[in-house]
């Protein structure tokens, strides 16, 4: 998997189909867990597996990658992989843009209503205009963890790709 940084998409997703069995491959990720010398697996939990950065390399960006096996037969199985932010991260991120949103929806009802009542609205459109600001602002935060985080994304992936060869 190549991972493009011109991309819109903030969370990476990707599929790899292989030719072991769910109960196999989960295995593997348990058992290198338990490997001393391995410093990326974090959980295992059934089919759900999160892979994380080492603490000495871990920074705010650091990516997680995210894995979910899959059963397609007896031999075979699909494993579904998301990039994203630790959890944490991520939620204080959407609850900024939720809060970004709300002040501009209601300073945007504020000043139609003043606007529709022939009073002074310029406040409220100035809110409005600066959320919006805001709002690019978060995205281009966005774009640039993305960005710090790529080379740590394709080590994580490069990990993933080596222990699917053996």
């Amino acid at each position: 998997m190549i991972i493009d940084n011109n991309e819109i998409i903030l969370r990476p997703r990707f599929k790899v189909e292989v030719n072991k069995s769910q109960s196999l491959l989960i295995n593997t990720f348990e058992e290198l867990k338990k490997d001393e010398s391995n410093i990326y697996i974090s959980r295992v939990r059934h089919n759900y597996i999160l892979l994380d950065i080492p603490e000495d390399k871990n920074k705010f960006w650091s990516p997680q990658l995210e894995l979910r096996i899959e059963k397609i037969d007896e031999n075979n199985s699909e494993i579904n992989c998301l990039f994203g932010p630790k959890g944490i991260v991520w939620t204080f991120f959407m609850f900024l843009h939720f809060i970004c949103a709300a002040v501009f929806t209601l300073f945007f009802v504020v000043g139609y209503s003043n606007w529709s009542l022939n009073k002074p609205f310029g406040w409220s459109l100035t809110i409005c205009i600066a959320m919006i600001v805001v709002w690019f602002a978060f995205y281009f935060l966005g774009r640039i963890g993305k960005r710090l985080a790529k080379n740590q994304m394709q080590e994580l992936n490069a990990y993933v790709q080596n222990v699917l060869k053996d």
